[in-house]
C-alpha cells in the first residue's frame, strides 16, 4: 500500500473505533442456519482515494461496466490462518466518472463449495465513499474483515467480487481476460489456508 493510502486507512481505522478498520463478523440466525456477514462501520475520515496507482500484493484484470477496474488487493496478515481475522483491502481504480451508485459484494466461498459463504456486501469505503463519488483515475482502497473459520484449516478460500444495485450486478466488460463465473462475479483471488 502506498504512504498516503495507508496514512489514510490508519486514519479512518483510529477514527472508526473499531479494531480492524471496517468490520466485525457477526453470526446471526437465518432459517435455523447461521449465515456470516461482513458488518461495517462508518469511520467518520475522509474516503481513501488517491491519484496515485497503489501496488497490491496480488494484482487482478477484472473491469465492470467499463468504468471501474480491480487494480488489484492485499491480505493482512499476508498469510491467512483459520480461525484468525484476515482483512482484505480492494483496489478499485475508476476508469471514468461513476454516475450510478453501487454497492461492493464479496462472496468468500469455500473452493470445494463445501462450506458456508461469508457475506461481505457493503457500501464502498465504510460507507464513506459512494461509487457515485469516483472520478476518473480515482484509486480507492476499500477494506474488510472477517474471520477465517477454523475448520477451513489446509483448505483455501475463493475472494468473489463486483458491483451490485438491487438484483442488478454491472457486468464485467473484459469476461475473457479474467475469471470469473459468467454471472458477473469476479475471482479476485484463491487465498490458501495453511
Amino acid at each position: 500500500m502506498n504512504q498516503k493510502l495507508l496514512a489514510v486507512a490508519l486514519a479512518a481505522a483510529a477514527a472508526s473505533g473499531c479494531s480492524e478498520s471496517c468490520g466485525c463478523l457477526v453470526q446471526r440466525p437465518v432459517n435455523s442456519r447461521a449465515r456470516r456477514e461482513v458488518i461495517h462501520r462508518a469511520a467518520t475520515a475522509a474516503h481513501l482515494a488517491s491519484r496515485v496507482a497503489p501496488r497490491p500484493q496480488h494484482a487482478s484484470q477484472g473491469v465492470f461496466g467499463g468504468q471501474i477496474a480491480l487494480a488489484g488487493y492485499d491480505l493482512d496478515p499476508p498469510q491467512a490462518q483459520a480461525g484468525g481475522p484476515l482483512a482484505v483491502t480492494f483496489y478499485w481504480h475508476a476508469l471514468k466518472d461513476v454516475a450510478r451508485d453501487w454497492e461492493v459484494f464479496v462472496h468468500v466461498d469455500d473452493r470445494g463449495g463445501r462450506a458456508e459463504r461469508i457475506n461481505g456486501d457493503h457500501w464502498p469505503v465504510q460507507d464513506q465513499f459512494h461509487t457515485d463519488q469516483w472520478k476518473a483515475g480515482d484509486y480507492v482502497a476499500d477494506r474488510f474483515v472477517f474471520m477465517v473459520p477454523a475448520y477451513q484449516a489446509h483448505s483455501a478460500l475463493e475472494l468473489w467480487t463486483g458491483f451490485y444495485i438491487g438484483d442488478e450486478r454491472l457486468p464485467i466488460s473484459n469476461p475473457k481476460d479474467c475469471p470469473n463465473d459468467g454471472n458477473n462475479r469476479l475471482l479476485a483471488g484463491t487465498v490458501p489456508i495453511p
